[in-house]
């Protein structure tokens, strides 16, 4: 996996903080009790969960495709933080069998209170 280094700038027009690499790039986004994604690697979606579980109580609430979701159900698994999403919970006790039999994590992948949701291919702010 590769190595993220963020910093945030806090837009106090849009009312929002956006995180980004160093070199420019945007990842995601973080308003009131939501983050929406920007990218999509296993870098930028092991920090969004994380800050998301930081920022609101230790646990998520995760919007989007159903392969964005089971992905970064996973992810929040493997990370111990509690997803409040009832349909995800065969995920969450899957990936907790997995971790608990010691293997590895599926192909490709190292590893409410808030929302953490796809970025709208129309809107890059779908708001509350």
């Amino acid at each position: 996996m590769r190595e993220l280094r963020l910093h945030d700038e806090w837009d106090p027009v849009t009312r929002r903080k956006r995180y980004r690499e160093r070199e420019g790039s945007e990842v995601f986004l973080a308003e009131r009790r939501r983050i929406t994604m920007t990218a999509h690697d296993e870098a930028a979606e092991t920090a969004a969960v994380r800050i998301a579980a930081a920022k609101w109580g230790g646990k998520v609430e995760l919007q989007g495709t159903g392969k964005f979701r089971d992905r970064m159900a996973r992810e929040a698994a493997r990370q111990g933080i509690a997803v409040e999403n009832a349909d995800l919970a065969s995920i969450l006790e899957n990936e907790h069998e997995r971790m608990s039999r010691g293997e590895p994590p599926p192909a490709g992948r190292g590893r409410p209170d808030a929302a953490i949701e796809e970025e709208d291919e129309q809107s890059e702010d779908l708001g509350r």
